[in-house]
């Protein structure tokens, strides 16, 4: 604020009008030390600033100083800067206050869009403003001549709208629409919203919205994505097919499971027909299909030209499209709604692999399955097959899995007999009653589950299964396991027998390869014989039978893991509730007081209650057995046996891992005995007098050093012998006949020895022979014959040459067959190897 005061008593200066004169262009430096008149230029714009003496001001350009942008209804030029005073007392120019002139009281009229008028700054100002500075003032004479202006053009278009009302229309022109009709409009518009509303009963408060209610039907079309809320299943589309059809064109694997399906869609029939616009796949990488899967459908039926019945070999001569998936090795069809099947599904000749499992399809079906002859793997679960299976299913000879579970069934045919390659077998949740016994003989089954079935009384009646592995018989009536009381079962790993009525189970001593036996919910009352005997055993479940007491020799059993004796009437309560490590560590705490001096009489048990002790400390098991072994012994003490087998039946004596040189003569003095067990002594010459075993039926002689069979051969008499291990020893020359000595002999053991000659007659009646790793230079053909009863035949490690490895590998019947192809024909000449020009 300045301090000065007005040299005049007329009150505030007005604006002196400006005399119009040349532009000149602006100085670019005022100086503001110099007392005098300063002339302002029309076009400048910038405001008085007071400036403080001894202060040197520098005065910018005009066009360089930024002013806000007016409102338009400010819109109107200021008052031109008036001249300083030239009668000031100071060196600093002061500006007095400018009265707003009464132009700048009316704001800029408005408009309306088809009437507004551009504004165009002057040429004076273009010169000292920025382009992109708004021009928002004119002159005090130019902005009331605007301003009449408008009102003049205003009236005229009012005027003339009046006039158009009565004028008729142009059709060449369209009708303008004027600010006054427009206004007349609205308030036509308002009156009838008042008229509206004064109809209307009053509110006090917010009137309710009323509910849009959706059309059931636009419901019922919506596709809300509760089925997959995730978008994780398969839509189906056609985009999605054609991609699996061009991949499958590639590799020769259709995929189209799972999706929603209910027919063959066409595209897959006519994927092999050529389209000349289809880029996707090069026609020449196009491949048949080898695999097609087409699970979790709805398909309840095959269109029948997708295999058509007819020969393909004719077909493929013919002019007619033949059929495209003729090399089908793989087909998937489980989880569908099939009750038939196409007949022509007998014509593919190259089919291993067929699953049918869960749909519903009538034991009719085998009718066609059963011709389909190169099949290795048939799956017919959970279908609708009730009765009896047809002897037709001695036609699929290359069977290998054989799956019919969750069905009716209630036999199968003997002509089982024929399926000389099937290893598994499930028939489980069926209702058959029994098995025929040549699917034991004849078939070198490896796994069998027939649990959940109507099996009564003893499940077998053979004496061995060789090559069984796996047995699942729960949930079935079965009160023994066989007939005889003993059956072989060396290979056996896993046996499941609970939930039967089982009181006891065979002798085990011979199924050296258990790791899990499940005897759970029988009626067992004392531990099987032969179980102490298992070494490889890892898993024993004893739940829910009548076991009272426990043989405390289990805590020797190294390999054992799990025990389950819940749910037994035991004595000893604790066992119930005590883990395997627990269990085995306080049997074994029961052992170590009879080591002891036999003046000490602290014991922990009752030994009359568990075990039989008498002379020299021998036990007798409740299974019978008497075991000597690890004893260091160089003989038996015979009057020893023979005072102890008068009190006890011995039915197992184990003698091995001792320094033996002879078979204990003293051994025909057990009427009883069924296993003698001499493996790992120091047996020369076995017998040098006769020896009778009557009852005896596996004999363990295995890692001695025994060189001929002509001993056993001459003084022992066994004719129930079925198991005769002879296994690491020293034994050479030529196999005899063993059938000859020992009729009822089926497990043969004769490996790591120098064997060196085998004849066809030396195997005759046997089931299982293992002569591997001995010094036998040629197979003779002739055992090729023993096809049938001969199951398991090891001959690798040996001499010869021919068959070679890959043949070996592939199993005996592999063995067999090649040896039976060698076979002269009767009107050849056979050559001996050894006569002349062999």
């Amino acid at each position: 604020m300045s301090n000065g005061r007005p040299m005049t008593s007329d009150g505030t200066p007005q604006a002196v009008p400006i005399t119009p004169r040349r532009i000149a262009p602006p100085a670019s430096r005022g100086s503001m030390t110099v007392p005098g008149k300063r002339s302002v230029s029309a076009a400048t714009t910038t405001s008085a600033i007071a400036t403080p003496s001894k202060t040197t001001s520098l005065a910018r350009p005009a066009s360089m100083i930024r002013k806000q942008p007016l409102s338009q209804m400010q819109n109107v030029q200021a008052a031109t800067k008036p001249r300083p005073l030239s009668n000031s007392k100071t060196m600093v120019a002061r500006t007095p206050k400018s009265r707003p002139s009464i132009a700048g009281t009316f704001g800029q009229a408005i408009s309306p869009p088809g009437t507004a008028i551009a504004t165009t700054p002057s040429p004076a100002r273009m010169g000292s403003v920025s382009k992109t500075t708004p021009v928002t003032s004119r002159k005090v004479s130019s902005s009331s001549a605007a301003l009449r202006d408008q009102i003049a053009k205003a009236k005229a278009a009012r005027r003339s709208d009046a006039g158009s009302d009565l004028a008729p229309k142009s059709d060449e022109t369209p009708p303008k629409v004027s600010s006054s009709q427009a206004l007349r409009e609205q308030i036509a518009k308002a009156r009838a919203a008042k008229r509206a509303n004064a109809t209307r009963d009053p509110r006090t408060s917010t009137p309710t919205r009323e509910a849009i209610v959706p059309d059931p039907a636009e419901i019922a079309g919506f596709d809300f994505g509760l089925e997959d809320p995730f978008n994780q299943g398969s839509k189906g589309s056609k985009s999605l097919l054609r991609k699996r059809l061009d991949g499958a064109r590639a590799d020769g694997r259709l995929n189209i499971a799972a999706m929603g399906l209910s027919e063959i869609p066409s595209e897959v029939l006519g994927m092999y027909k050529y389209d000349a616009d289809d880029k996707t796949v090069a026609w020449g990488e196009v491949v048949d299909l080898t695999v097609i899967i087409a699970a979790d459908n709805e398909f309840q039926t095959l269109p029948v030209e997708m295999f058509p019945d007819v020969d393909y070999e004719a077909a493929a001569d013919s002019d007619d499209d033949g059929p495209q998936f003729g090399g089908i090795q793989n087909f998937d069809l489980h989880g569908n709604m099939l009750r038939e099947l196409s007949v022509g599904l007998r014509r593919l000749t190259q089919l291993s692999k067929l699953n049918l499992s869960r749909n519903k399809l009538p034991l009719g079906v085998l009718d066609i399955v059963t011709q389909i002859t190169s099949l290795r793997e048939l799956k017919l679960a959970e279908n609708a097959l009730e009765g009896d299976v047809p002897s037709s299913l001695e036609n699929l000879v290359q069977l290998e899995t054989l799956d019919l579970q969750g069905n009716k069934l209630t036999s199968l045919p003997p002509e089982v007999r024929a399926l000389t390659h099937l290893r598994s077998l499930n028939i489980s949740e069926n209702k058959l009653a029994a098995l025929p016994n040549e699917l034991f003989t004849s078939v070198p089954i490896v796994e069998l589950i027939a649990s959940k079935n109507a099996f009564g009384g003893s499940f077998f009646d053979v004496d061995t299964v060789p090559h069984l592995q796996k047995l699942h018989l729960s949930n079935n009536s079965l009160t023994e396991l066989c007939v005889s009381g003993t059956i072989l079962l060396p290979a056996l790993k896993h046996l499941d027998v609970s939930l039967n009525r089982m009181s006891n189970l065979p002798d085990m001593s011979s199924w050296t390869s258990l790791t899990t036996l499940l005897v759970g919910e029988n009626n067992l009352s004392t531990l099987p014989e032969g179980f102490l005997t298992l070494q490889q055993l890892r898993n024993a479940d004893f739940t829910g039978n009548n076991l009272n007491k426990l043989d405390e020799r289990i805590a020797l059993m190294e390999a054992l893991e799990n025990l389950t004796l819940a749910a037994n009437p035991l004595r000893d309560r604790k066992f119930l509730t005590m883990n395997t490590e627990d269990i085995k560590r306080d049997l074994l705490s029961r052992i170590e007081p009879e080591r002891s001096e036999q003046g000490e009489s602290e014991t922990f048990v009752d030994a009359s209650e568990e075990i039989t002790t008498e002379v020299n400390g021998w036990k007798l098991t409740p299974s019978g057995t008497l075991d000597l072994s690890f004893q260091n012994l160089t003989e038996v003490d015979e009057e020893a046996v023979v005072s102890f087998s008068t009190m006890n039946d011995v039915r197992q004596l184990y003698l091995q891992q001792n320094y033996l040189t002879q078979i204990p003569v003293v051994a025909g003095q057990l009427s009883f005995l069924t296993v003698l067990d001499l493996s790992k002594n120091s047996i020369v010459n076995p017998l040098t007098e006769n020896l009778e075993l009557p009852k005896l039926r596996e004999f363990r002689l295995s890692g001695n050093k025994i060189a001929s069979f002509d001993d056993l051969n001459c003084f022992l008499s066994a004719p129930n012998l079925q198991h005769l291990d002879l296994s690491h020893n020293r034994l050479t020359g030529s196999l005899p006949s063993l059938r000859e000595f020992f009729p009822a002999l089926m497990l043969f053991i004769a490996s790591d020895n120098s064997i060196s000659e085998v004849s066809a007659e030396s195997l005759q009646g046997l089931k299982t022979v293992n002569l591997s790793n001995n010094d036998i230079g040629r197979l003779e053909p002739r055992i090729g014959l023993h096809m049938g009863t001969l199951t398991s035949l090891d001959v690798e490690g040996n001499k010869f040459r021919v068959p070679n490895y890959a043949v070996l590998k592939k199993g005996t019947d592999a063995i067999l067959n090649w040896l039976r192809d060698k076979i002269p024909s009767p009107t050849e000449e056979f050559f001996d190897p050894g006569s002349p020009g062999y």
